[in-house]
């Protein structure tokens, strides 16, 4: 009884990740249709999750267990593939320059925080910030690769005050709100033009953008 549950747990665990969104596109069952290669080593990483807490034996006989896995651990297989376009080869990210007058004028911000409550935002591994424009502001190639595997590109919370607080931004965030949800899947967020080329400009004189620190509130 307990092997039967770890393997209906490991199941619903490959459920689960099948149907993450993968970008504003695709799901990463897309990807394991894709490639036989992506499809073994999700299904590999699986086989190595670890169970939480003693398993339940139950008064019909059954057992009930809970088990978990990290997701970057498939965040990672997704972005070894060279097929995967959400996850294109991030850029080399450089030291930041010296804070110019912008910067001076603005100050130093610990993170983005982006309101995106009423834009049925649906969180996802590769999401993108794009500007009324439809060009991309924040999205993969942005962010260190370090930090994109090991924390994800964006935080999700559905409270204001909880997201101030997060350790990824707190401290002084700069806020925004989002004007709406954007692709097939609502994964992206629009915001303004205006927003967009603050952002760029930040972008090139402070680190928090390449250093994923971004969280979205949502409904």
């Amino acid at each position: 009884a307990l092997v039967a549950a770890e393997q209906v747990a490991m199941r619903n665990l490959l459920r689960l990740i099948e149907t993450t969104q993968l970008d504003s596109e695709t799901t990463v069952q897309d990807g394991m249709l894709e490639s036989d290669r992506i499809r073994t080593k999700i299904k590999g990483k699986i086989r190595n999750v670890q169970m939480v807490g003693a398993p339940r034996y139950m008064s019909d006989g059954s057992v009930n267990v809970i088990m978990k896995m990290q997701m970057r651990e498939v965040v990672k297989v997704l972005a070894e593939d060279p097929g995967i376009k959400a996850f294109s080869a991030p850029q080399e990210i450089q030291t930041p320059q010296a804070l110019g007058s912008a910067s001076t004028a603005s100050g130093v911000f610990t993170g983005l925080l982006i309101d995106a409550r009423g834009t049925e935002i649906s969180p996802a591994l590769s999401p993108k910030v794009l500007n009324e424009d439809g060009d991309v502001i924040y999205g993969y190639a942005d962010v260190d690769r370090q930090f994109s595997l090991e924390q994800g590109m964006m935080g999700y919370l559905k409270d204001l005050q909880t997201a101030r607080s997060n350790d990824r931004i707190k401290g002084r965030p700069f806020e925004i709100k989002a004007l709406r949800s954007s692709g097939k899947n609502n994964a992206d967020l629009v915001i303004s033009n205006a927003d967009g080329v603050f952002l760029r400009q930040m972008n090139r004189e402070q680190s928090f953008l390449r250093e994923a620190r971004v969280m979205v509130v949502l409904d």
